[in-house]
């Protein structure tokens, strides 16, 4: 793993906390950002037996979560996924209205399709008697311009619906896809103006170790900065 910060001038100051997840080297998908300055910091990195990860700053929690969340694992299944049984209310709200300021005219509904042609003219030669009633055929009428086309706006009550989100039930924890074998602490530095001093590493596996030691660093801290600056004004 590779744990620190990271001064990219003046615009960009984060916390990088890379893992190796799987063989591969992966960074924090939201590394959290760190003061720049001349003070003294304490990073602490803890890696959980059931895959959560915690990152302090001067005994502060900046990031918390699983493994499978933090970091872009290739491969891996989701945590939660939307329920597939999820159904949404039956009284929502339409996305859509119709729009009030153009409504259907009154009667639109009523206007027929077809009417007797008004310019028909019965035959000379029909009779009632054998030919029965003559109707005029039918012919389009004039004032009917097609069904309504209804126009519509955003429902200002609609309120978007998403299912639920559960536990991936096809998701598997790999409890050994995290390599936390150390064997040796090295330093990878980049930087031009110096005055970077380290101080205590710890590494363990007793969290009382490391409440410990994030205790007495806000306890000690300010003291040597003190006795620091006091030795660079004599």
């Amino acid at each position: 793993m590779r744990l620190g910060p990271s001064v990219c001038g003046k615009r960009k100051r984060h916390l990088k906390c890379d893992m190796e997840i799987m063989g591969d080297l992966l960074p924090l998908e939201m590394e959290p950002a760190i003061a720049s300055d001349l003070r003294t910091h304490q990073v602490t990195l803890a890696l959980h037996s059931d895959t959560t990860v915690s990152v302090y700053v001067d005994g502060r929690e900046e990031v918390e979560g699983d493994v499978y969340k933090l970091y872009e694992i290739e491969g891996s299944l989701p945590l939660r996924v939307p329920d597939p049984n999820a159904r949404p209310p039956k009284d929502m709200p339409a996305r859509y209205i119709p729009d009030p300021a153009n409504p259907m005219p009154p009667g639109y509904e009523s206007i027929p399709h077809f009417i007797p042609d008004p310019y028909a003219v019965r035959p000379e030669a029909w009779d009632e008697r054998l030919d029965g009633e003559w109707v005029p055929p039918l012919t389009q009428n004039p004032e009917y311009v097609g069904d309504w086309d209804q126009a519509f706006i955003p429902n200002p009550d609609y309120i978007p619906w998403r299912p639920p989100m559960i536990d991936n039930p096809d998701f598997i924890r790999d409890v050994t896809s995290i390599d936390v074998s150390i064997g040796s602490v090295g330093f990878d530095l980049y930087e031009r103006e110096g005055g970077i001093w380290f101080g205590q590493i710890t590494i363990t596996d007793d969290w009382d170790t490391v409440q410990a030691s994030m205790a007495q660093f806000k306890e000690d801290a300010p003291k040597e900065e003190a006795e620091i600056l006091t030795a660079e004004l004599l």
